[in-house]
């Protein structure tokens, strides 16, 4: 799946792409979130540190599963729809 959105997000960033050259079967492959939930693309993890250590696979799935940042990329209809504060 990282591999996947990563290619798609590469392809949509890419500014020298125009909008009728995208290859819709990437977005084909991708699963609609229902309701409320959101399908977010988390971030590559590198497999080395910047000093050239290379990281275990078991600390690379863990900063994968414990980032905080991820990539918005579609979001369900009941996402985000009542902005209303509860009181």
């Amino acid at each position: 799946m990282a591999t996947l959105a990563k290619e798609v997000l590469a392809e949509m960033v890419s500014p020298e792409k125009d909008v009728e050259e995208e290859d819709p079967r990437y977005a084909s492959q991708l699963p609609e979130p229902k309701g409320y939930k959101l399908l977010i693309a988390l971030p590559e993890v590198e497999e080395a540190t910047e000093g050239g250590i290379i990281k275990s696979v078991r600390s690379q799935h863990e900063e994968s599963i414990a980032t905080i940042v991820g990539w918005v990329m579609s979001m369900g209809p009941d996402a985000y729809v009542n902005y209303e504060p509860i009181s």
